[in-house]
């Protein structure tokens, strides 16, 4: 019997199994959760409704709660309640979200309805972007409260690239996912003042933390990636590739402030990249400089008639103080129109 257990014909045949268990218990954790969320929806729907045309009805909602408790456990506690209520009144006149609510589980809505609440008019599209980004990047609770905690809706908001004027329409969908303003790189834990060098090697050296800071779908491809022109030799800091996009994706690092140049620099090296390493089926490769700080107004001329699609973000190796930029925001139709993009 033993050997039976340790040959590789059973170990296989236990591996297969194991993957479908595994594979069926995840499909009914995702039918539970979709019929737990639609039914928190469907209880406060009721109660709203009875409240509406029987105002008595406001004297035994918590009578109703504790008897709910009693018969089915902690699911229907005064606490639970409450957040199925404020669940139901923040989302029932949100119908671009209706789809998407049962698609995440109520411990992720619960965070996102609980740090959505800078009260500046536009908690209503941080929501939409949270529960999106759930669904898109596959968050689980412990990302999207770090995502929370970095201000990430912020971070993308506030973009700037060129993407509308050198993006095909088609691909602008999934290149709106891939932008930030701003990276956290405070896991390098390095100290002020720090060369370029230094930057590079900490992010290649934590390449999976450098990997989660652009979310899904890049790949690490090379440092100091080689391409040469006319027998000169020039060195891309850090060379991605983005599996949806189906295009390399250079990252340039510096330490200085954002300079206009830099776009001009980088529109030579990308035409160089397109013309010697891009196949026939891929897309344009995409540029982004990360730099300490920047002008917006600066970047905008900068690249209004760059042909190339760039981004241009700045990083911070501190944490994160995301409170001044609420009054830097885009207005809530341009926001929109970007969310509008992510799904």
């Amino acid at each position: 019997m033993s050997d039976l257990i340790s040959s590789t014909d059973y170990k296989s045949f236990y591996k297969d199994l194991k993957g479908l268990i595994t594979e069926r218990r995840n499909k009914a954790l995702k039918v539970v959760n979709v019929e737990l969320i639609n039914l928190y929806w469907e209880i406060w729907k009721r109660i709203f409704e009875k409240q509406e045309n029987s105002k008595w009805w406001d004297n035994v909602i918590w009578e109703l709660s504790r008897d709910l408790e009693n018969e089915f456990g902690k699911w229907f506690s005064k606490r639970n309640m409450l957040r199925i209520r404020r669940f139901y009144l923040t989302y029932k006149d949100e119908e671009k979200v209706a789809t998407l609510l049962p698609q995440i589980t109520w411990s992720h809505h619960w965070k996102i309805l609980d740090k959505c609440n800078k009260d500046d008019g536009k908690d209503h599209l941080r929501r939409i972007f949270y529960v999106k980004m759930v669904i898109q990047q596959k968050w689980s609770v412990r990302d999207l409260e770090s995502n929370l905690i970095q201000s990430t809706f912020e971070r993308w908001a506030l973009k700037q690239t060129n993407f509308k004027e050198t993006l095909p329409w088609e691909l602008q969908s999934d290149a709106s996912v891939l932008v930030k303003d701003a990276y956290d790189f405070s896991f390098l834990d390095l100290e002020e003042p720090f060369k370029e060098k230094k930057l590079e090697d900490l992010l290649v050296k934590s390449i999976d933390n450098t990997l989660k800071n652009f979310w899904t779908d890049f790949c690490f491809i090379w440092r100091q990636f080689k391409i040469e022109v006319e027998w000169d030799e020039y060195f891309l800091d850090l060379l991605f590739y983005n599996r949806k996009l189906k295009c390399f994706v250079v990252v340039e690092l510096k330490t200085t402030d954002f300079k206009p140049e830099h776009t001009w620099k980088m529109a030579f090296y990308l035409s160089a990249l397109e013309t010697q390493e891009m196949q026939e089926w891929e897309n344009p490769p995409i540029w982004i400089v990360l730099v300490k700080e920047k002008n917006k107004t600066k970047v905008e001329y900068a690249l209004r008639d760059i042909n190339k699609p760039m981004w241009v973000a700045t990083y911070t190796t501190k944490e994160w103080l995301p409170d001044y930029l609420a009054n830097l925001l885009p207005s809530e139709e341009d926001i929109n129109r970007e969310l509008n993009l992510l799904w």
